[in-house]
C-alpha cells in the first residue's frame, strides 16, 4: 500500500468531515448576544426617543399654560393697578380742594380776627367772679375760679396768635402750590380742568398699553430657552376682553367701549358723547363735595384737636383740661374753611371732578345692589379677561418615525388659554388692623380685653373711591371664549402670527370646549 486512500474512501472522509463542521457550528452560540443587542438597541431607542417626545410635549405645554396663566393674571393686575391709581387721585383731589381751603383760611385768618372779642367776654366774666358785682362778694373758690379764667385767656390768645403765625406762614409757602394743581398749566378757565384730572386721562389711556406691555413680556420669559425648537419663533401673547378686543390695541378715546371702565364726568371734559353724562356729573360732584368736607374735617382735627378741641368720648379729659378751647377757634376755623370750601368748589363747578366707574356706578350706586342680567353683562365685558398664548408646533426627534398632529398642517400653532378678572374683594373678619380692644369680664366675672371686628370698616363698593382693586385667575368660562380663539391674532400681532390658522373649535359648544379642555 503506498498510504493513498482510494477514491471512494476520500469522499466519505470528507462526507465525515463535513457533518462536524456543521455539527460545531450548530453548536458554537458565540456571537448570538450581539444580534439580538442590535434589535433591542433598535427597540430601546424608539422607545427613548418617544419618552422623550411625550416628555418634551408636556413640559411645553405645561410651559405655554403658564405662560397664558402668568399673561392673562399680569396684564388683569396691571389694569387692577391702573383702577388704584384712579381711586387714590379721586381722594387726592378732594383732599386738595380740602386743603385749599384751609389754607386759604390760614392766609385770611378770619377765625382769628373774632377770637380777641371772645375771649374778652371770658375776661369780664371772670373779673366779675374774681373781684365781685358791686356789693356781692364771691367765695374763696369762685375768686379762684375767675382769676384761673383771666390768666387763662391770655394763654388762649397767645396759643391763637402763635397757630395764626404758623397756619399764615404754611399757606404762604403751600397755597399757591395747591392753587396751580387745580388750576393747570393754563389756568382756571382751562375747560381740561387741573393737573390731576390731566394725570387721570392719561392714566386711562396708558393703563391698557402697559397691561399688553407686561403680557408680551412675561410671556417671552418663558418662552427664551425653548425658541430654537419652535422654528425659532418668539412665544407671543394677547390680554383679551370679552367683546373679543384685545388690550391694548383698541381705541381709547371712546367712553362707551374703552378697557379701563372709568370717564371723566366734566361736561367739558374729553368724554362728552357719553350718554347720560349728566347722571355722572351729579353723582361726582356730590361725592366731590363730601369727600372735601371729610378731608377738611380730618386736617382740622390733625392739626387743631390738641391745642382747641372740647373733650370727647374719643380724647383723653386731660387733653381736654389743656386745650385752648375758650377761644372757640376751632369751630370759628370750621366754619370759615367751610365757607372757603365753598367758595372754592363754586370756581370748579365743571372740572376738577373725579372720574367715576362706568355704567355699574351710576346704575346701580355701587357693588351691593342685586346684579341683573345686564349689570352681569357688563361684569363680564368690562372686568373679565382672556389671556391666549400662540406657538409654532414643537418639532419631533426622529421626524420620520414620529409626528406631531399640528405638523399636518403648517400653519397650525400650539394655543393655550387662561381667564383672570379683575375686582372688589369683599368684606371679611379680621384682627388687625380692623379690630380694637374693649374692656370686659370673662366667663369667671373677671375683668378681661375683649377684641371687636371691624369688618365693616373693610370698604367693599365697586367704585373708583376703593383703592381695594386686586386680581385674580378664575375658570376659564366666559361666552366669549370660542369667538376668542378664532379670532386672527395677526390683526395685532405682526411677524410670526401672519400664518396662523386658528384651532378649529368653532362648531364646538361651550361645555364641549370645557371636555376637551377643562382649564
Amino acid at each position: 500500500m503506498n498510504g493513498n486512500l482510494p477514491a471512494p474512501n476520500l469522499l466519505t472522509a470528507a462526507c465525515r468531515q463535513g457533518r462536524g463542521l456543521v455539527l460545531r457550528v450548530h453548536r458554537d452560540e458565540r456571537g448570538v448576544i450581539s444580534v439580538l443587542t442590535v434589535f433591542a438597541t433598535f427597540l430601546f431607542t424608539i422607545l427613548l426617543v418617544m419618552l422623550i417626545n411625550v416628555g418634551r410635549q408636556i413640559d411645553d405645554k405645561i410651559r405655554m399654560q403658564n405662560a397664558a396663566d402668568a399673561s392673562a393674571y399680569s396684564g388683569s393686575v396691571a389694569i387692577a393697578r391702573g383702577m388704584n391709581a384712579l381711586a387714590f387721585s379721586n381722594h387726592l383731589l378732594c383732599e386738595v380742594f380740602a386743603l385749599t381751603a384751609y389754607m386759604r383760611e390760614g392766609r385770611d385768618q378770619n377765625a382769628e380776627k373774632l377770637v380777641p372779642e371772645i375771649l374778652q367776654a371770658w375776661r369780664v366774666v371772670g373779673t366779675q367772679f374774681w373781684l365781685g358785682t358791686g356789693s356781692r362778694v364771691h367765695s374763696q373758690k369762685f375768686k379762684l375760679m375767675g382769676r384761673a379764667i383771666v390768666d387763662k385767656a391770655d394763654v388762649e390768645q397767645k396759643m391763637v396768635d402763635a397757630f395764626g403765625a404758623l397756619a399764615h406762614e404754611q399757606s404762604r409757602i403751600s397755597l399757591p402750590l395747591f392753587e396751580y394743581i387745580l388750576a393747570g398749566p393754563n389756568g382756571q378757565g382751562d375747560p381740561l380742568g387741573g393737573f390731576i384730572p390731566r394725570f387721570q386721562r392719561a392714566v386711562v389711556r396708558a393703563t391698557p398699553i402697559l397691561a399688553e406691555t407686561a403680557v408680551d413680556d412675561i410671556v417671552q420669559r418663558y418662552g427664551t430657552s425653548s425658541q430654537g425648537i419652535h422654528e425659532n419663533q418668539p412665544l407671543r401673547a394677547l390680554l383679551w376682553r370679552s367683546n373679543v378686543l384685545a388690550v391694548g390695541y383698541t381705541d381709547e378715546d371712546d367712553p362707551r367701549a374703552r378697557t379701563v371702565p372709568a370717564l371723566d364726568p366734566s361736561p367739558m371734559g374729553v368724554d362728552t358723547m357719553m350718554p347720560n353724562l349728566d347722571e355722572y356729573f351729579r353723582r361726582a360732584s356730590d361725592r366731590r363735595r363730601s369727600l372735601a368736607f371729610f378731608y377738611l374735617e380730618d386736617w382740622i382735627r390733625h392739626w387743631q384737636t390738641k391745642y382747641f378741641e372740647y373733650p370727647t368720648p374719643s380724647y383723653s379729659s386731660r387733653e381736654g383740661d389743656t386745650t385752648a378751647k375758650m377761644s372757640q377757634y376751632i369751630n370759628l376755623w370750621r366754619i370759615f374753611t367751610c365757607y372757603q370750601l365753598n367758595k372754592l368748589l363754586d370756581e370748579y363747578p365743571n372740572t376738577n371732578l373725579p372720574h367715576m366707574l362706568r355704567e355699574l356706578d351710576a346704575s346701580t350706586g355701587g357693588g351691593c345692589a342685586g346684579f341683573d342680567s345686564q349689570q352681569q353683562a357688563t361684569l363680564e365685558r368690562d372686568y373679565q379677561f382672556v389671556g391666549t398664548a400662540y406657538w409654532p408646533p414643537l418639532s419631533t426627534m426622529f421626524p420620520g418615525l414620529f409626528r406631531n398632529p399640528l405638523e399636518r398642517d403648517s400653519r397650525n400653532y400650539a394655543v393655550t388659554f387662561a381667564q383672570a378678572e379683575i375686582y372688589i374683594p369683599f368684606r371679611r373678619y379680621a384682627c388687625c388692623p380692623w379690630a380694637y380692644p374693649v374692656a370686659c369680664t370673662d366667663e369667671n366675672g373677671q375683668p378681661a380685653t375683649c377684641w371687636i371686628n371691624q369688618y365693616d370698616n373693610w370698604p367693599h363698593e365697586w367704585d373708583l373711591f376703593n383703592q381695594n382693586w386686586t386680581a385674580r385667575l378664575t375658570p376659564a368660562t366666559a361666552p366669549s371664549l370660542i369667538p376668542v380663539l378664532q379670532t386672527h391674532p395677526s390683526r395685532y400681532l405682526t411677524g410670526s402670527l401672519t400664518s396662523y390658522v386658528p384651532p378649529r373649535v368653532g362648531a364646538l359648544s361651550q361645555t364641549q370646549l370645557q371636555i376637551v379642555s377643562p382649564h
